[in-house]
């Protein structure tokens, strides 16, 4: 064979190689702009359902805020009549039925302050701040909310702390 046909052969497989290589790379870029286009088309949707759930949050912090501010004036109402209500002439067991009506109206009257609360930190208007809790007063009102229906039945729920 002489050098020519070499060089023709050469060239050919060459260009065949090279061909195959510029094939492959065309097939790469074609898989890459359609991985762009899902990348692109699930970052939208990202978007959406993060707006989506925005708005909801949102609506459901003013919903928090209104109920809690329409709870709050019966419920005032009722932890008046029951401070009221003590202060006038009862019988023992009366008198306790009172104080777990008091006991009861007061935890449900902070239960509405920590939604509001709640609501203010999440539209970014309030700071919290550390308290000291008395555990000992804490669990006594607890069992106190809890003993008005223990009352009838001739249960009696006792504490230790």
């Amino acid at each position: 064979m002489g050098l020519g046909v070499l060089v023709y052969r050469f060239g050919t497989e060459w260009r065949l190689r090279a061909d195959a290589q510029v094939a492959r790379l065309a097939a790469q870029q074609a898989e890459l702009a359609a991985q762009r286009t899902r990348l692109e088309a699930s970052t939208a949707e990202i978007e959406k359902v993060r707006d989506e759930a925005l708005r909801a949050s949102a609506a459901k912090s003013r919903f928090v805020a209104m109920t809690s501010h329409e709870i709050r004036g019966p419920l005032n109402g009722l932890v008046g009549l029951s401070h009221a209500l003590s202060d006038t002439e009862l019988s023992p067991h009366q008198r306790g039925i009172v104080q777990s009506l008091r006991t009861s109206s007061d935890a449900l009257t902070k239960v509405v302050g920590d939604l509001l609360d709640l609501a203010r930190v999440e539209a970014g208007k309030i700071e919290l701040a550390p308290s000291r809790v008395d555990v000992r007063e804490l669990v006594e009102d607890i069992a106190d909310a809890f003993s008005a229906g223990t009352m009838d039945k001739d249960l009696e729920i006792e504490t230790v702390v």
